[in-house]
Formats: C-alpha cells, structure tokens, sequence
C-alpha cells in the first residue's frame, strides 16, 4: 500500500463505510441500471472507483487528475459522491482527488466527516488546509484528541498531530502543541483551542488571521522559548500571509552568527576512515536570533595546490603543516558573496526547521567526513541551508545557505 505522496505505508484498521447506493440516491447520483453520474456521462461505467482503490502513485494521480478533468463541472459533486465507496483507500483518495481537483465547497467534504477511517481523516485534514475550509473547524477540533498513528515511508504522525497544524493554518493563533509533550500538555493545548472557538468560532477567517498575526509577533516579542518556537512554526504552516512577520522575525546583521567546522578524530585520519565532525553555528550577538535550517551536509574535495605567484621577500610561500588534530582546525568561513541580482525562489519552510539562540548559544550539528580516496589533505564544507533568505523582499544580509570551511590531512 502507498500513502498519498506514493511512500509505502501501514493501514491502521477502517470503520464507518457507507452503503454506496443508499448515499447516491441521497444526493442524486444514482443513475439507472446502477451506474453512477460519472459513468452516465461516459455512456458506460464509471472507471473511477476503480482507479481510487488503487496505490496513489503518480501513475494512479495522473489517471484520476484525467478522469475527474473530463467531469467537469460536475467533478466535485462527483467524487464527493464516492463517499459511500466500500473501499476506504478508495473513500481516501476521492477526498486526496477533490483537493487536488481544487475543490473548495466546504459542503462537498461532509459526506466523508462521518467516516471512521483514519486515513480518510488524515486526506480530509488535508483538504481543510490545502484548501483553507474554514467552515470545516468543527470537523479539525473534533480530531484534537484523534491519537490514532499512522505510519508512512514518509514517517509516522498522529491525527492529533494534523489538526493541530491545520487550525493553525486557518487561524495563525500560536497555540504550542508537540506529539512528545504529556498528554495532559496535549490535552491542555486543545482546550485551548476549543476555548478560542467557544469565544471566536463565528468571526470570519480574516478575523483570525488577523489577530494570530498579532499574537505572532508577541510572542516573538517575548523571551518564552516555547511561545516563540510556536510562533515561528506557526508563521511557516501559515505560508504567504505569515512572510512578513517570519522575514521580520529571522532578520540579523552581518556578523551576528559564525559558523565553524570542526573535525577531531582521536588519531590522524586514514583514507579508509570517516571521521566526526561537527558544525556550530554560534550567536555572536547580545539578542536572541532565530533561524531556519535546513539539513546540513558536507562536501570532501583534495586541495587545490596554491597558484604560482610572486615570491614575498625573496622566498617562496609555503601553507602551514598540519599534524594530527591540527588538520582539523576550523578556517573562517568566507565572506558573503554579493547578494543575486534575482530574488530566490519563495519555497515552504518546514515549521520543524527553528532554532531560537540565546546570545551566546550554539547549535551544533553532526556531520561525517570520508573516507577518501588517496592520502593527502582536504578541502571541508560544511553547508546548511538557510531558508529564512527565501522570503521576500530579498535580504542582501542573508545568503541561501551558510558555510564552514576546514582543511584536513589524511593518512595513507
């Protein structure tokens, strides 16, 4: 079985099918003879069950995408049809379809809130946030406490976990909430978000949005680590509407972090080895800085021998020896270069991605370097991605990733 992205999965076990024709007959999709509006329309029968049962690979998408592009006007109705499928996995995709479709009633999701799947759950979860369902925060809080598991190739997440996300995508309110907090933290965070619909459940989402901005920056104001990452994540499950107070949030002047790469093996290195490292990004600074990392990695090249030139005072320039740990001594990283003519690519910044420095503080990241071919010495970078220079406007401060340079000697 695949999830909704292709990675093979675990099925945890459904509940709450429907009786297809009884649902069909109820919202006027029942044609004669049993065959659904989609076959009717097609002369014949309807192909699309069928291909919804399938993996939801590539393939299978495509196929669908084709299908439900020939409805029409009547693609949404149809597939919200679907929900009295036998099939969960195909009950499951009609919704990943209706998403896809772009399918944006609120009132063509319902059929399938009644449905005990739990994958269902989890493609109706994300239809509420691909599509900005507003009017579906009754079906999100009622997931609040949903602590069933699902487990993909992509990793495992709770349903608890998705509605979390989703109200904070609809409203942009920084309610903290983590999968390895107590649960009685848990609980504590979904009353709280009952309470803000008790209170605000009939203004409109741009009411929400407005004031989750608001607490955004507040809280990103404070010294609260908790309320700040929450914040942070929150502005990143957002997306566009949360830029400004996530560009403003994650703005440093030069200077203010540095990176080094350090590599200490207890021996000098041989070339069969792969030996420790470590990149540490330390706040040079006297404020908090926050910062939105991505996976670092590390690159090996040999050093480059040094280019001919003029020889000062009459003798020739020579590098420094390096011996044992010496090879591992950390080099400043290079300066900035000047900031591209094009602004880069607006990407979505994953909300677990956050670092919140205390002045002084450092976030070290584990990193590997070899084995290497041919004994001799090497030329270390160390790389992260830093994904705060992909809002807009472009900052010429911030380049779109952050380096460490080291140079090591291995042994034969």
């Amino acid at each position: 079985m695949t999830s909704a992205g292709g990675e093979p999965r675990i099925d945890v076990v459904q509940i709450g099918a429907h009786s297809l024709l009884g649902f069909l007959a109820a919202v006027g999709l029942a044609a004669a003879g049993g065959v659904t509006a989609a076959g009717a329309a097609r002369g014949g029968p309807d192909p699309l069950p069928a291909l919804l049962a399938d993996d939801w690979d590539d393939l299978a998408r495509a196929q669908v995408a084709d299908q439900v592009k020939a409805l029409g006007s009547a693609a949404c109705l149809t597939l919200s049809g679907y929900a009295g499928l036998p099939d969960p996995r195909a009950r499951e995709h009609a919704v990943r379809a209706m998403a896809d479709a772009g399918c944006a009633a609120e009132e063509q999701y319902r059929p399938f809130y009644n449905d005990g799947a739990p994958w269902v759950a989890d493609a109706v979860l994300d239809a509420v946030a691909r599509r900005h369902l507003s009017a579906a925060w009754p079906y999100v809080t009622a997931h609040l406490a949903d602590r069933r598991r699902l487990v993909s190739g992509a990793g495992a997440f709770t349903i608890e976990e998705s509605a979390h996300r989703v109200l904070r995508r609809l409203t942009a309110q920084p309610i903290p909430f983590s999968p390895t907090l107590s649960e009685a933290a848990r609980d504590h965070a979904a009353a709280r978000w009952r309470a803000f619909f008790a209170a605000h459940g009939d203004e409109s989402p741009e009411a929400w949005m407005t004031s989750g901005l608001a607490a955004c920056r507040d809280a990103l104001a404070g010294t609260d680590t908790a309320a700040r990452l929450a914040a942070l994540q929150t502005l990143a499950l957002v997306g566009e509407r949360g830029d400004g107070v996530l560009r403003d949030a994650l703005l440093r002047a030069p200077g203010e972090i540095e990176a080094t790469l350090r590599c200490e093996p207890d021996e000098p290195p041989r070339v069969g080895d792969t030996v420790p490292c470590t990149l540490a990004i330390r706040n040079r600074s006297t404020r908090r800085i926050a910062l939105a990392l991505g996976p670092a990695a590390l690159s090996v090249a040999p050093t480059a021998p040094p280019a001919p030139g003029p020889e000062p005072h009459g003798r020739a320039a020579s590098a420094p020896k390096a011996h044992g740990k010496e090879a591992g001594r950390a080099t400043p990283a290079p300066a900035p270069a000047p900031a591209a003519a094009a602004a880069p690519a607006r990407i979505a910044i994953p909300p677990d991605c956050f670092v919140d420095l205390l002045p002084g503080g450092v976030s070290n990241l584990p990193l590997t370097a070899g084995p290497v071919a041919n004994a001799g010495r090497y030329d270390l970078r160390a790389a992260v991605p830093d994904w705060s220079a992909s809002l807009p406007p472009e900052n010429p401060h911030q380049t779109a990733q952050i380096e460490a340079l080291l140079t090591l000697r291995f042994e034969q």
